[in-house]
């Protein structure tokens, strides 16, 4: 079964073999639903989508993760025939039924490990099957977790510095340049007392068989990521990502996934109700 590996954590090895059907679950897949079919078993997040009118961050943030996941629904698919033809077998169309209609995803998402052969791994790798479409998941993951960023900034800069009215306080905001991660930790720190660097959550993780994303920490993983957004945004490839299979890039969208949502609780309960900051996210 796929592993989640801890921030910071040393990779784990794997032996490598196709799915069986019948798969325990790890803490990966609790409280979802799992469907199983030839090779792949499929994983899905209970609970409605919700839009308001009036977006927060994290609303906002969780909308771009749906949109998100249509992409890695579609890489799932791809790389579902890529498989077939590689074995010279007819793909599994109940499966692929399902992961259209129900907005679900396989085990390939989580892992390859269980799905794929080696061989078929470094067919993946030579050829580049994947790679254009995990690159767009990396990228658009590591922006919705920006943009988030940048949100929360807005929302509790309002509430700490209310101006008499909203042209002024669209003004004060104007002076503050929020354009980096470098940027958004310094005025974090000076305007909010929060140490953006310093926030590493424990239950913000990655997948162990994605080993081109270990980072040491929450903020290393954001800096890293940061880079993999500005290569593709400057050359068109992310260089320094070793994007093979969907498991190298569905782990960077749960790692921002779990840090915006953690970040949520820790820091909330800081602005709004005076709670101690927790997880090294302290004041500076």
């Amino acid at each position: 079964m796929a592993s989640v590996r801890r921030i910071g954590a040393k990779p784990l090895e794997f032996a490598s073999r196709p799915c069986c059907n019948r798969i325990y679950c790890s803490e990966l897949t609790a409280g979802h639903n799992m469907v199983f079919g030839k090779g792949f078993c499929l994983i899905s997040d209970d609970g409605p989508s919700i839009t308001l009118m009036n977006e927060s961050p994290l609303q906002l943030f969780e909308i771009t993760c749906d949109s998100i996941l249509s992409l890695i629904r579609c890489a799932d698919i791809y790389g579902i025939h890529a498989i077939s033809l590689f074995r010279g077998e007819s793909p599994d169309l109940p499966l692929i039924g399902r992961i259209i209609k129900e907005k679900e995803v396989s085990l390939h998402a989580h892992s390859w490990q269980w799905t794929m052969r080696r061989e078929e791994y470094d067919e993946f790798d030579n050829d580049g099957h994947l790679r254009s479409m995990c690159e767009h998941i990396v990228f658009s993951s590591y922006v919705a977790v920006e943009s988030y960023l940048k949100g929360k900034f807005k929302e509790y800069f309002d509430h700490m510095y209310k101006a008499p009215d909203q042209e002024r306080q669209d003004l004060l905001l104007k002076r503050i340049s929020l354009r980096c991660l470098q940027e958004l930790d310094e005025h974090y720190g000076k305007y909010l007392q929060i140490n953006l660097a310093g926030f590493n959550h424990p239950q913000v993780s990655t997948y162990a068989e994605a080993e081109w994303f270990n980072p040491a920490s929450s903020w290393q993983g954001l800096r890293q990521l940061e880079k993999c957004r500005n290569q593709l945004a400057h050359s068109g490839k992310m260089n320094s990502a070793k994007l093979v299979v969907l498991v190298d890039a569905m782990s960077v969208f749960e790692f921002c996934r779990r840090y915006a949502m953690l970040f949520e609780a820790n820091y909330d309960s800081y602005i709004y109700q005076g709670r101690a900051v927790k997880h090294e996210g302290t004041v500076r």
